[in-house]
């Protein structure tokens, strides 16, 4: 029984190592290494990829006072090195590959060694069907590491390769993504419009083709075009965040053309998807009240704030919904009820710096237009404060008419001392004696209880010692 036992594991190994084979041309060495790369080390690639893809997603902060990116990346430079080939006497090359490598460095490492490994390159065809699938993790990874030449050679590797494997037009898209990048925007366009001619395009090809062809018309201004591309990238949801981060920029591109009828239908058709994002719905409402003009209109806006404030659930966005409050407030007149609502969206805690701008400004804006000069400028300062090292072009604004106000400021603040001073000197002597008794005693009441205070403290330093 062991003897047979052993010739069958013998079998076995004999039949691993032929089908290890990547030269030869036989239906057991091509299932072989296929199945070897796509569960083996193409798997272990994409879990990489997309663990460096959520790590992109999480660092990635979306400013929704501004028109939000389609693809939702923020590049980091890399900080240069005084010393770049210097290292530890003491450290070792492996450490220092470890140290470096990222999740992107280590799904390109997977698709070069499932290339290295298990390409069936026979008589100038390949006969593996997951090389392409390699060639393409290869330059999504190259991508993510801004490393877009390189990336382009692995994706035109495919396209001139297997032009008729699967992912060849998910490979168009993601070489027309990165042209974009390179600022070759028109190379980019004509690609994804050969793509999206394609007969029998999957509907998650589709929604990426679309949305690529969006990004390249936003970089080029060119938004009409653009706002087709989204109103067809939007009729389908496949990749769930995505199709929201689509529906929110084409409500954007309309209010940017204001169109605002065209803006509240995308902003209430994000609403009402409720598989989206909890973020981008809320923001939806945010940007609905924006585009609210008529006084019907508004006071349903104000209704459906006033409920939001209420869900638990909205405690994060409070800053944000009381300031769109008192922004309809204002908007019908109604300052007595909008400066409440702006005050409350600085007192929340943990509010946003760039809201609190906002808020800061409006009631710096309101005194201003009320003469309200001193007040206005200590609205303005606040503003400075928190956005000091700021070059927008809202600040730069801010800060001039911050500079202008300041000389007014103090005449105003003269005005005020020498008008306090003549009418003191205008009163008789008995009212002036009675209001320097008043002021004598309100320093001297002041004088006690600061001596009381260090009293205090003195007692207590001694019983403590």
């Amino acid at each position: 029984m062991n003897k047979i036992k052993s010739i069958f594991i013998i079998l076995v190994a004999l039949l691993v190592l032929v089908s290890c084979s990547t030269r030869k041309d036989k239906w057991l060495n091509r299932s072989y290494n296929a199945i070897t790369t796509k569960y083996n080390i193409l798997y272990n690639g994409n879990l990489a990829f997309e663990e460096g893809l959520n790590e992109i997603n999480e660092k990635h902060k979306d400013d929704f006072w501004e028109q939000l990116q389609l693809e939702p990346i923020t590049f980091e430079r890399p900080k240069p090195s005084l010393m770049p080939f210097s290292r530890s006497p003491n450290s070792t090359d492996q450490e220092k590959e470890e140290k470096e490598l990222t999740t992107f460095d280590k799904a390109e490492e997977k698709a070069v060694k499932a290339i290295q490994m298990h390409s069936m390159n026979i008589g100038g065809r390949e006969r593996n069907s997951q090389i392409d699938d390699a060639y393409l993790l290869l330059g999504k990874s190259r991508y993510y590491t801004q490393r877009f030449i390189p990336a382009i050679e692995a994706f035109n590797y495919v396209i001139v390769n297997y032009p008729y494997a699967d992912l060849i037009n998910e490979t168009r898209i993601w070489r027309a993504k990165t042209n974009i990048r390179l600022d070759n925007e028109k190379f980019a366009i004509e690609t994804l419009k050969i793509v999206l001619a394609s007969d029998d395009l999957e509907d998650r090809v589709k929604e990426q083709a679309h949305t690529a062809l969006a990004i390249a018309y936003v970089k080029t201004d060119s938004v009409q075009n653009a706002i087709k591309q989204l109103t067809l990238a939007t009729q389908t949801q496949v990749n769930v965040p995505q199709a929201a981060r689509n529906m929110f920029v084409l409500g954007q591109l309309y209010a940017s053309q204001n169109k605002k009828d065209s803006a509240a239908i995308a902003f209430q058709t994000l609403i009402n998807f409720k598989r989206a994002p909890y973020k981008f719905r809320i923001q939806a409402h945010l940007d609905l009240a924006k585009s609210a003009t008529k006084d019907s209109v508004i006071g349903l806006r104000i209704a459906k704030l006033e409920k939001l404030i209420k869900v638990r659930e909205n405690r994060p966005y409070l800053d944000g919904l009381y300031y769109q409050l008192g922004s309809l407030e204002q908007r019908r007149d109604s300052l007595h009820a909008a400066l409440p609502y702006y005050r409350k969206s600085l007192a929340v805690p943990n509010g946003a710096d760039i809201q609190k701008t906002y808020a800061y400004e409006k009631l710096g804006n309101i005194a201003f237009e009320h003469s309200l000069f001193v007040r206005a400028s200590s609205y303005y300062d606040s503003i400075l404060q928190l956005t000091k090292e700021s070059t927008d072009r809202r600040i730069r604004k801010i800060r001039r008419k911050h500079k202008s106000l300041a000389a007014l400021t103090a005449f105003e603040t003269t005005l005020k001392t020498n008008d306090s001073v003549l009418k003191l000197a205008a009163l008789p002597y008995s009212a002036q004696k009675k209001y320097f008794e008043k002021y004598i005693d309100q320093l001297k009441k002041a004088d006690e209880k600061r001596a009381k205070e260090q009293l205090k403290q003195i007692s207590f330093g001694s019983s403590f010692s």
